[in-house]
């Protein structure tokens, strides 16, 4: 009887564990059917099971039916019922229920108001668990004082759980973060160590970032190698940017050799490309070097890719070689089609080298009115070139009715930019009293400034005017020329147009 009794009740226990497990594995599959109906976007098959298992008190269903409510999918939309299913299953410790929650507080959604300080309580009950959406929006919050007391250190460490084993773009942009300082404290040390992870997983952008930081010693001990050894990588996957920059390393001798070929070679992989930096940098390269690196042919035709591509700099430079027959054969109408387009632009040398043209009739019929035009253009965006020569032009009454004290005005601005044709213009006009008051001790200033530079006309005419000065005349002068050049801070610059004459 004893022994009868014994097995009777370990029989129903057994039996009652099995039903247990069955129903179990049994909730497990209708969970999942559910899921897989809600995957598919058969909603109505969805709604039915979530209900089924939620109604018992499944967390990850009731969160499920939440969605359906929320998002008005197999059902009419419903924040507050979602808010309901929601609440059921984030008071059971589900995350993604508390997540959404935190979200619907925080848009004013199935609540009374808006109350984000309400939704920050449950993004952090989810985030504690490691969800990281939770954590992410959490952090962004602290980050901008939103339903929590603004902290940016608590947003950091918001920030470095979310993505601690995020991907290379989260991590690339916390380590952004990090760097600019903006939603939390900037530390280069910090953003260092996430562009490395980043850089890791093989995100460009990261070992782009972490080359350079490299390079400046930002977070990390300045070390160049390491910089090349990065950029050596990515330029060798093709990217121009860094064929560019190893270009420029190689160029300046900027922690490698300095290495005129290899530099070339690099700028070459990247210009290649059509990455207009490296062609700028190629063609100054072949334009401004000696010996074999010096080719004024390839200058000119990495200065027209450049031009082609509408790079203003490129356009000058060519125009300039047309006009002077360097590299390229003279064509003072090829000359004029450049210059004329980064004139065009507003680029004031280009504007200022075109008046030179309608002035000398180079590549155009002569017309000193329209060189007046462009030297006005150049001169009003402070050209000392075109100022000068904007002067001689009403000097001289070509192209505008002759104005000596507007021919001084103009010269005074050049002058006072240091060109040495416009001082000696102006010290002129001091000596004869032409647009200013007869003044030799001015006119001897001017013109021993423009001396210094080397302007022949101004030498002739120091000299002419000393036999008609003082000895304390010309100390004078001597004195106020060097209380301008220690106020001014300006060197005087070797003349480039003629005295008063052509340009």
């Amino acid at each position: 009887m004893n022994c009868f009794w014994t097995r009777k009740p370990l029989g129903y226990l057994l039996f009652a564990v099995l039903l247990l497990l069955f129903a179990e594995a049994n909730a497990e599959a209708s969970l999942k059917e559910a899921q897989d109906a809600y995957n598919k976007g058969n909603f109505s098959l969805a709604v039915k099971e979530f209900r089924l298992l939620a109604v018992k008190g499944d967390a990850a269903a009731q969160f499920g039916l939440g969605q359906i409510y929320h998002k008005g999918e197999g059902a009419p939309q419903d924040l507050r019922i979602a808010m309901l299913w929601y609440r059921k299953a984030a008071e059971q410790g589900n995350a993604m229920a508390q997540y959404s929650i935190g979200t619907m507080y925080c848009d004013g959604q199935g609540t009374r108001q808006k109350n984000c300080e309400v939704g920050a309580l449950w993004f952090h009950k989810a985030a504690v668990q490691g969800n990281v959406p939770a954590q992410a929006r959490l952090a962004r919050m602290y980050s901008k004082g939103d339903g929590v007391v603004r902290d940016l250190k608590e947003a950091a460490d918001w920030y470095r759980k979310a993505v601690e084993h995020g991907n290379a773009t989260e991590q690339f942009n916390l380590g952004q973060l990090f760097a600019k300082g903006t939603d939390v404290p900037k530390d280069y040390k910090e953003a260092a160590l996430w562009y490395r992870k980043a850089a890791e997983q093989g995100s460009v952008e990261a070992q782009r970032n972490l080359a350079q930081m490299y390079s400046n010693g930002q977070g990390v001990p300045k070390d160049l190698k390491m910089a090349e050894s990065l950029y050596v990588k990515l330029a060798e996957k093709g990217s121009a940017a860094e064929q560019y920059t190893l270009g420029t390393m190689y160029a300046k001798g900027n922690g490698v050799p300095q290495d005129d070929k290899a530099a070339l070679s690099w700028y070459r992989k990247a210009a290649d490309q059509g990455y207009l930096p490296a062609q700028m940098s190629l063609a100054s390269l072949y334009a401004n070097s000696q010996g074999a690196t010096g080719d004024g042919k390839e200058a000119a035709n990495w200065y027209r890719k450049a031009a082609e591509q509408g790079n203003l700099s490129a356009q000058l430079k060519l125009g300039k070689m047309y006009s002077e027959g360097r590299g390229v054969a003279k064509d003072y109408a090829e000359a004029l089609s450049w210059y004329r387009k980064a004139a065009d632009r507003g680029d004031a040398s280009a504007q200022a080298a075109l008046g030179v043209m309608y002035a000398n009739g180079q590549g155009v019929q002569q017309d000193y009115r329209e060189a007046a035009n462009w030297y006005r253009k150049a001169a009003e965006q402070g050209n000392p070139t075109a100022q000068n020569n904007l002067g001689v032009k009403y000097f001289n009454g070509q192209g505008v009715q002759q104005d000596y004290k507007e021919a001084a005005m103009w010269y005074r601005k050049a002058a006072e930019q240091g060109n040495a044709s416009a001082q000696s213009n102006l010290g002129l006009m001091y000596s004869n009293g032409q647009g200013v008051p007869y003044d030799l001790v001015q006119a001897h200033k001017w013109l021993n400034l423009a001396s210094g530079a080397g302007e022949q006309n101004a030498m002739e005419g120091k000299r002419e005017i000393e036999a008609s000065m003082t000895q304390k005349q010309i100390e004078n002068a001597q004195s106020l020329a060097r209380e301008w050049m220690a106020q001014s801070g300006v060197l005087t610059k070797p003349p480039v147009t003629a005295i008063n004459g052509a340009d």
